[in-house]
C-alpha cells in the first residue's frame, strides 16, 4: 500500500457515514475498525508535532496555503523526498519579503516531516528565540547547557526569520557554529529569510553562505512583487 497511515486515517474519517440508524456495510465496518486503531496513533503524533511548532503557526499546513501554487509544489516535492534530502544534507532556503508566506511554508513543511512516514526529528526555531535561549544558558555561570551538538545531529532544523536577530559577533559565531556542525554531519537546515544570498555572506561570512546554498540546496525565492499573504488572511 502506497498510502501512509496518516493519510489513510483522514481518508477513512472523511468517508465515515454520518447518517444515524443506517446499517453499515461490511466494508464500512472494516474501515471503522481500521479508523479506530489508527485514531490514537495519529493523535499522539499530532500532539508531538504541535509541541515542536510555535503556536502562532501550528495550524499552517500545505492544504491551507494558497498564495503561490508554484511555491507549494516546490515544498511538496521536498517533503516527498525527505529521506533522500536528509541523507544527502540538502538544505531548503525560502527567501522573500515579509508577509509572502515563508513561515507558513516552513511550518507546513515541518508538519510533513514530523507526521508522515518516514517520520523525522525536527527542531523549529524562530531565530530570535534561539539566540535568546542560547545566550541565557551560556551566561548562566558559564554553563553551556544549551547543546548545539544535539541540534547538529537532528534530522532537520528550521531557522525561521534568519537575519532578524541582533547583529553581534556572538550571534554570528552561534549561527556559524550551528550551520557548520549540521553541514559537517550532512544534515539539512531549512531557513526562511528576507536576506539575499550576498547579504547572508556579508552578515555571517562567506562560509555560512556557501554551506547554506551549496551542495544542491533547494532555493525558493519570492520576487519583490509577491503579495503579502498575511494581508489576505494567511499566516
Amino acid at each position: 500500500m502506497n498510502e501512509n497511515y496518516f493519510d489513510l486515517f483522514y481518508r477513512l474519517k472523511a468517508a465515515a457515514p454520518t447518517a444515524l440508524g443506517v446499517e453499515e456495510t461490511e466494508e464500512e465496518r472494516r474501515d471503522r475498525i481500521r479508523r479506530d486503531i489508527l485514531d490514537p496513533i495519529v493523535h499522539d503524533i499530532e500532539r508531538g508535532a504541535r509541541g515542536a511548532i510555535p503556536a502562532a503557526v501550528a495550524r499552517c499546513y500545505l492544504g491551507n496555503f494558497s498564495a503561490s501554487p508554484k511555491a507549494l509544489e516546490v515544498v511538496k516535492g521536498y517533503a516527498e523526498t525527505k529521506k533522500e534530502k536528509r541523507d544527502e544534507g540538502i538544505n531548503f532556503i525560502i527567501q522573500g519579503n515579509a508577509g509572502v508566506g515563508k513561515t507558513h511554508l516552513a511550518a507546513a513543511l515541518t508538519w510533513e516531516l514530523l507526521v508522515k512516514s518516514p517520520r523525522m526529528n525536527v527542531d523549529f526555531w524562530p531565530i530570535v528565540d534561539l539566540v535568546s535561549l542560547a545566550k541565557a544558558v551560556f551566561e548562566d555561570d558559564g554553563q553551556a547547557r544549551f547543546r548545539l551538538e544535539d541540534m547538529g545531529l537532528m534530522d532537520f532544523v528550521v531557522l525561521d526569520d534568519l537575519g532578524q536577530e541582533r547583529r553581534t559577533d556572538w550571534t554570528r559565531e552561534l549561527i556559524f557554529t550551528l550551520i557548520s556542525r549540521r553541514y559537517n554531519n550532512r544534515r539539512p537546515t531549512i531557513v526562511t529569510t528576507n536576506l539575499e544570498s550576498a547579504e547572508i555572506a556579508d552578515r555571517y561570512g562567506d562560509s555560512v553562505a556557501s554551506r547554506l546554498f551549496g551542495g544542491g540546496a533547494v532555493v525558493l525565492k519570492f520576487g519583490a512583487g509577491a503579495a503579502d499573504f498575511r494581508m489576505k488572511g494567511g499566516a
